[in-house]
């Protein structure tokens, strides 16, 4: 990290009160840089508590039935969905930044750091039991995310990471740091196992 260093001339009195001493004193400050660092690992540990405690709410509704709604897109929205959204928009928003949420309105944003979360990322594996479905949230600043946070309460797993920020993994509670990987030349693609369509197949050949 940079810091900045300041000379400041102090005058003081000198030695039994006569005349002046004059003291050279080099002060280091944080840079925006230091302060950016700082900001983003104390969001990481607020988006971390919500995710984990938005989690508990939408496991209130797990294995249960639930009543069915339709969104625009024909997507299933459970109470569970409701349920961690507005969660979410409570505990994010006690941030004083914009919460942007996949089940709130569609507003525009003119802020240029908001958080952007989706209550319940994987409505059909929720409904299926195969616990594969996540809580995820992300806090966007100029266009760009500087850190995200994936909580998958029926796994008890959670995965965090920022800018600057050396990403983790959590299971149960014990944090373990994650590698890095690199630029690769191969290619991956995942595919949904509820949304499938024969242009997947054709889209992983030609690329």
């Amino acid at each position: 990290m940079e810091k900045l260093r300041l000379s400041v001339t102090m005058n003081t009195l000198g030695r039994d009160g006569c005349g002046t001493l004059s003291v050279r004193r080099v002060l280091t400050i944080e840079t925006s840089q230091d302060l950016e660092i700082s900001f983003v690992a104390d969001k990481i540990e607020l988006a971390v508590e919500a995710a984990k405690k938005a989690g508990i709410e939408i496991l209130k509704f797990y294995g249960k039935e639930v009543e069915l709604e339709s969104k625009t897109d024909g997507s299933p929205l459970t109470l569970a969905d409701c349920a961690s959204h507005d969660f979410l928009m409570e505990a994010l928003g006690c941030s004083s930044l914009p919460v942007v949420s996949e089940e709130g309105d569609s507003l525009p944003v003119k802020e240029d750091t908001y958080w952007l979360v989706d209550p319940l990322d994987g409505t059909k594996d929720f409904l299926a039991r195969n616990n594969e479905f996540t809580i995820n949230v992300a806090l966007v600043q100029k266009g760009k995310p500087i850190l995200g946070v994936i909580h998958a309460p029926a796994l008890g797993e959670t995965y965090a990471g920022g800018i600057d920020q050396i990403p983790w993994f959590e299971k149960d509670e014990v944090r373990t740091s994650m590698e890095t990987v690199g630029k690769t030349t191969q290619r991956r693609m995942a595919v949904s196992r509820f949304h499938d369509h024969p242009d997947v197949e054709v889209f992983a050949d030609i690329n």
